[in-house]
């Protein structure tokens, strides 16, 4: 119940009349015009999304990016371990906006309802502020449950001798 709510309320919020409806933006420049605190307000009241900013490249050529994620849905060692230093070079080494959807498999989102299905189902958001662009990858760990009996409830297993 509280899912649907929550659900209900993030998707209504792209669309309140202090920012512009998605339909209206993309009807007149193509493409929804982003910022990070709008990013920030779509998820201030989950307390399970993280918001994490970096600025790369260098002091006269930063480019600061966001990551957001669902902390319980993505897999955090694959940001460390595998986005965080492909975003680095990538960004230091190659020209500004070329080819940044085909070194890390990224997916361009434009849509609120889009931004906050790929968060929810476990992709990792990267929204470069500088291009305003927003990209989905997919780094989904969902917590598993084991279909095994538990090992800790008591079980009454064997022949029924005893009913009448």
């Amino acid at each position: 119940m509280k899912f649907r709510w929550l659900w209900k309320t993030l998707l209504d919020h792209g669309s309140t009349k202090k920012t512009p409806s998605i339909e209206s933006s993309a009807a007149v420049s193509g493409k929804h015009q982003w910022s990070s605190e709008e990013l920030h307000s779509l998820f201030h009241n989950c307390a399970d999304v993280k918001t994490d900013s970096y600025d790369f490249g260098n002091a006269e050529s930063s480019q600061p990016v966001l990551l957001i994620y669902c902390e319980g849905l993505a897999d955090i060692q694959q940001i460390n371990e595998y986005v965080l230093p492909r975003l680095e070079s990538m960004l230091n080494h190659s020209k500004p906006g070329m080819g940044l959807d085909k070194k890390l498999e990224l997916t361009p989102i434009d849509q609120t309802g889009d931004i906050i299905t790929s968060v929810f189902s476990g992709q990792l958001l990267i929204y470069f502020s500088k291009f305003n662009a927003a990209y989905g990858l997919d780094i989904a760990s969902p917590p598993h449950r084991s279909p095994s009996e538990s090992n800790t409830e008591i079980s009454i297993k064997g022949p029924k001798d005893g009913f009448v």
